[in-house]
């Protein structure tokens, strides 16, 4: 009987040695894994900081993006301004210059006119000129038959006139003849009756001679009068002369003026020839230039609007590809924070179980129950067969390595870590609320 107690004192001895030392290891464990779980933790915090970096790095870039984009549209409407402002000067210089040109135009338009009249005038004259010449002729003509007709009536009055002197004058002396005779016969026939006669004979003589006195005087005058017609005549053939002449010298200046209009028309018109073809020169210069500079901003304009798109675009793409990555991340966060929120739950139901069961701690039985369940097993663990407390920390490790975290530090494990789940908890909340942030920028966006 002793020596069964004694072997049985042994045997719980021995099995108090092996509780101790797995008391020990459990301890370390427990040790080892809550130093695992603060690490995880610090990661998650840290993973959690370096998504909000993400995000605010993602902000600023949009913001870059959005002011390079103001920017770009803001150049586009100074180029499209410039232009327009280049376009208005152009035209209001083409405007100014075709105005101006406008006016030589008129100007030379003007002269030409004027030389066309002149010429006109010339050609009118050199028509009439021949009609001129030819009554000049005429008036000539006539002149010289008025002058000959002048000459020969005044050739035949003053022979007329030389032979009614002569008969007057053979007449009169004839009848003084006869009547000297007569008076000197009845003279000497009877004195008485002679002196009768002589004194009628004076008396009727005297008025023969009176007529003949008269009749000379009257032709006198007639003599006067045709020599002073003959004098206008020949005034009025020295005028006509003089009026010729000067028409003659006149239509020869006419001619050497009808001449240098001639010349100055040709010149005139080859000015004109060549300022017409100059000013269309300069205009389709003007015109391929200016075109050609509207050219050159259209490209310069169509090629800031293509980097313009290009930019929309990728901006488009850089949002689309950050909302599809934050919707997938959302999601998979989602997942993994609401699968952290239901072990979180059921490791405090419990926990809630064992404190009202009055059992010692739960995370060492957990712990001692796993590790010798682990140890019946061999090859791949399934995830049944971990504690609440271990699928929190495998879902913690799954999150950090999900966001690229290989190595983690070591960190002392706190004295009290009854806070911890609420820490976790409000690291969580940031970390949704910087999510919602983001998909609020990119909704704006």
């Amino acid at each position: 009987m002793l020596a069964f107690s004694a072997a049985n004192s042994r045997l719980w001895e021995t099995r108090l040695v092996a509780t101790e030392a797995s008391k020990n290891e459990y301890k370390t464990s427990a040790q080892r894994l809550a130093n695992q779980n603060e690490d995880l933790n610090s990661l998650l915090v840290k993973n959690e900081r370096d998504t909000i970096d993400v995000i605010k790095y993602q902000k600023n870039k949009m913001s870059d993006l959005e002011k390079e984009l103001q920017g770009e549209k803001e150049k586009e409407r100074s180029l499209k301004k410039t232009h327009r402002q280049e376009t208005e000067k152009i035209i209001q210089d083409f405007t100014k210059q075709i105005c101006h040109l406008d006016e030589k135009l008129k100007a030379k338009n003007q002269e030409v006119n004027l030389l066309k009249d002149e010429l006109k005038f010339a050609r009118e004259f050199r028509k009439n000129r021949r009609e001129m010449l030819s009554e000049i002729a005429e008036l000539k003509k006539t002149l010289e038959i008025s002058n000959k007709s002048h000459q020969l009536e005044f050739s035949n009055l003053e022979k007329k006139f030389l032979t009614e002197k002569c008969r007057l004058e053979k007449e009169t002396k004839s009848k003084m003849m006869e009547i000297t005779e007569k008076t000197q016969k009845e003279a000497i026939s009877n004195l008485d009756e002679a002196t009768k006669l002589v004194f009628k004979d004076n008396v009727r003589l005297k008025e023969v001679l009176a007529m003949e006195i008269s009749e000379n005087e009257r032709l006198l005058k007639s003599n006067d009068f045709l020599t002073q017609e003959n004098k206008e005549l020949f005034e009025e053939l020295s005028t006509k002369n003089m009026t010729l002449n000067k028409q003659m010298v006149q239509a020869k200046m006419e001619h050497e003026k009808l001449a240098t209009t001639k010349g100055k028309v040709g010149v005139l018109e080859n000015s004109l020839t060549h300022i017409i073809r100059e000013f269309d020169e300069e205009k389709n210069k003007m015109v391929a230039t200016s075109g050609s500079e509207v050219l050159s901003i259209k490209e310069e304009l169509e090629r800031l609007q293509r980097v313009l798109e290009l930019k929309t675009r990728e901006m488009a793409k850089i949002k689309k590809l950050a909302k599809t990555i934050l919707e997938q991340r959302t999601e998979v966060e989602g997942f993994f924070m609401d699968a952290l929120d239901h072990v979180r739950l059921e490791i405090a139901n419990t926990k809630s179980n064992w404190k009202s069961r009055g059992c010692v701690s739960m995370s060492a039985l957990e712990e001692t129950e796993t590790i010798n369940n682990l140890r019946r097993v061999k090859g791949q663990v399934d995830i049944s067969d971990l504690t609440w407390l271990q699928k929190e920390r495998v879902l913690r490790l799954l999150f950090a390595k999900m966001n690229g975290y290989s190595r983690y530090t070591t960190i002392k494990l706190p004295t009290s870590t009854k806070d911890q789940p609420v820490e976790v908890s409000s690291q969580v909340e940031v970390t949704e609320s910087s999510f919602l942030d983001m998909k609020t920028f990119l909704s704006d966006s």
